[in-house]
Order: C-alpha cells, then structure tokens, then sequence
C-alpha cells in the first residue's frame, strides 16, 4: 500500500509540474531576485524526495544507488520540462532553470537521506 501512495505521489506530482510548465503565463506569487530559481530548486527538490522514497520502497538498491537513480531522474526531467517549454507560447528554455531543478534536487536529497538515514541507525 505504501508503496503505490510513494509512486502515485510522485506520477501525480510530476503531472502537476507538467501542466504548470504548459501554461504560457505563469506568475509568480512572490518577486524579488532569481526567484524563479529558488521556486525551480524547492519544486525539483521535492521531486527527487518523492522520487527517493519510492524507489526506496520497491527496490533493494542501496541508499546510495537510491541516491544517484532520484537525482538522475529529477535531472531528466528538468532537462525534459525545459525542453517542452521551449515548444510554450510565453514560456523559455533555460539553462539557468535546469542548473536550479539540478541543484535544488541534490540538495534536498542529501539532506532527506541524511535524516533518513540516521533515523533508521539503531541508537
């Protein structure tokens, strides 16, 4: 049951960025600088936390492996949705997003796997 809530969340979340990235205007709620990018680092970072856990819930991968699958996959799809912004009236490709969706991805892994990880060592 977990499992398929793990998976599902993520399917359903990675459709959600989908339909937000075809939007050909799409404002900010908030506005000061690179804001965009910060909203690209915190929107992929909770995808590769997502990704993370359910690949940690079907596979027998170690937690690194686990690790490097998430991010990969976070990275392919920023590469992706960039790609399909390209093809959005109003929306651009950018390299500086991608850099963002990267960046936010490993960062929010290496602080969930920190965390995780020491959640499940026996005290």
């Amino acid at each position: 049951m977990l499992k398929a809530l793990w998976w599902t969340s993520t399917v359903l979340y990675m459709a959600i960025i989908y339909y937000f990235s075809s939007m050909s205007s799409l404002k900010s709620p908030v506005s000061f600088p690179h804001a965009d990018k910060v909203a690209h680092a915190i929107e992929y970072g909770i995808l590769s936390i997502l990704l993370y856990f359910a690949l940690r819930s079907t596979s027998r991968f170690s937690p690194r492996l686990v690790f490097f699958i998430a991010f990969s996959i976070t990275l392919l799809f920023g590469f992706s949705d960039e790609v399909h912004q390209f093809f959005v009236a109003g929306r651009n490709c950018s390299g500086g997003d991608l850099v963002a969706d990267g960046l936010g991805g490993y960062l929010f892994l290496v602080v969930i796997r920190y965390f995780h990880e020491k959640s499940e060592k026996p005290t």
